[in-house]
């Protein structure tokens, strides 16, 4: 440290206003003594019951990297969203875990199975095509990607824009099978109407280029004249994660009609995140949440469990954080299936209730933490509801451990594939998103290299 910020910090570490304003500042501390005791009492003690686990993996993470085209020109960039999904063996994993040391070869085999979704879109600066700007070059290269993204390149209903007119499919408006967007990007009107079609679509106010990507309103988050438009890159890789399930779970049932519900009781997918959708794009997580429902109505009257979907908190989570802070103090076993009341008063410290339920326009899926052999996880299962209409009743609902008939299952799971790397991650995961870390690898000098080659 050079002497000039020595000299900066001890000239702040003095001045009477901080002290002051800090002294006045409240904070979170570590709990203990009879605040210990009363977060104890809200955690049930949970043995695993030992049944057969799913013997396929899905695992769903991403990443962004925003490559710059020039040197000299910083603010001129194109950005990189990837979406990995990996399909393994729960026997190959087990198999790979319990030796001492990795086998490579072992290794390679087992993460073999898995797809890379690459989309590659205008950040600052790019015009793409025919367009007039970066935000209509990024609208354009995101339709086109949903578009020409099929599991049958011959078959369009197997498209990503068809899962996108599905899951719309599910919002309480009479749509007809349209997409109808909350305004026209480029004029303003309002509710404006999309047709599932693969023809050039125009508003009829102002005449100018529509798309169905429009309703995810990310091109909202796009600044024109910024330097860097990362924000938006990681906005779209959460959003597009949770779309992919959708698109994954249509296209089970789609392709399997008579026999995807015995399918899927042999699957188990995880996504590296929470169950929930932030931003413009939050209302998808209605959609999901319905259409989770749906399927597992058909999959109770089968006499199975529901479907096994866990979001896997980060590390950097506010949830993962407090589970650190409280680990010592529970038993092993224990779990807690997190109510509005107990987030709160002890974990989003100082924060009023919202007077509504936790994560009502964002969230699909319920939080839990559970301590195992000195390990807390972190994790959310698909709410079992389809509505939270009724507000104060979903509240209560939502947070009935014993409803959630995948949780003995999530906690099996959970247990059998702890990861040796993160205490707070499993195997699969860990293994998934090795593929997806653009911007921490050295790979992301190529993606640079291959933007400033490519463009004239």
């Amino acid at each position: 440290m050079s002497s000039e910020s020595k000299i900066a910090h001890i000239d702040i570490a003095k001045n009477p206003n901080v002290k002051e304003f800090l002294e006045c500042c409240t904070f979170m501390r570590e709990p203990n003594g009879e605040e210990i005791d009363e977060i104890i009492n809200n955690f049930e003690i949970l043995n695993i019951r030992e049944e057969k686990l799913p013997d396929n993996l899905i695992t769903i993470a991403s990443s962004s990297y925003e490559a710059s085209i020039r040197d000299n020109i910083p603010f001129t960039n194109i950005g990189y969203v990837k979406l990995v999904t990996s399909l393994l063996k729960y026997n190959d994993i087990k198999d790979v875990s319990k030796d001492k040391f990795i086998d490579p070869f072992k290794l390679a085999k087992i993460t073999d199975e898995n797809e890379s979704l690459v989309f590659v879109l205008p950040s600052c600066n790019i015009k793409y095509k025919d367009t007039k700007n970066t935000s209509e070059s990024f609208r354009l290269a995101l339709d086109e990607f949903f578009e020409n993204f099929r599991d049958d390149i011959n078959d369009r209903k197997t498209s990503l824009k068809e899962t996108l007119f599905w899951l719309f499919s599910y919002r309480k408006i009479n749509n007809d099978g349209k997409i109808i967007l909350h305004k026209c990007p480029t004029c303003g009107h309002e509710n404006i109407t999309v047709q599932n079609i693969e023809e050039n679509q125009f508003c009829p106010y102002c005449e100018n280029r529509i798309f169905a990507t429009d309703r995810l309103r990310l091109y909202e988050e796009l600044d024109e004249y910024a330097i860097s438009n990362k924000g938006v890159l990681g906005r779209f890789e959460k959003v597009i994660k949770h779309i992919y399930l959708g698109h994954l779970l249509r296209m089970i049932k789609v392709k399997n009609k008579n026999t995807y519900l015995q399918m899927l009781k042999n699957v188990g997918i995880i996504i590296d995140g929470p169950l929930m959708i932030a931003g413009t794009a939050a209302w998808v997580h209605k959609s999901l949440m319905k259409a989770i429902f749906e399927i597992n109505v058909e999959m109770r009257k089968k006499g199975y469990n529901d479907l096994l979907i866990i979001g896997l908190l980060k590390e950097s989570s506010i949830i993962t954080n407090y589970a650190q802070l409280i680990s010592q103090h529970l038993e092993n076993n224990s779990l807690l299936c997190i109510s509005d009341d107990f987030r709160e008063k002890y974990i989003t410290f100082n924060k009023e209730s919202s007077g509504t339920t936790f994560g009502n326009e964002t969230y699909y899926g319920q939080d839990f933490l559970w301590k195992h052999n000195n390990n807390v996880f972190s994790f959310n299962l698909p709410y079992y509801l389809d509505t939270k209409e009724n507000v104060e009743k979903f509240k209560i609902d939502k947070c009935n451990y014993l409803m959630y008939n995948n949780l003995n299952i999530a906690l099996l799971l959970l247990s059998e594939l702890k990861s040796d790397i993160s205490n707070t991650s499993i195997i699969p995961l860990v293994l998934s998103k090795s593929y997806t870390m653009i911007s921490m690898e050295p790979g992301s000098k190529v993606l640079d290299l291959l933007s400033k080659n490519n463009i004239i």
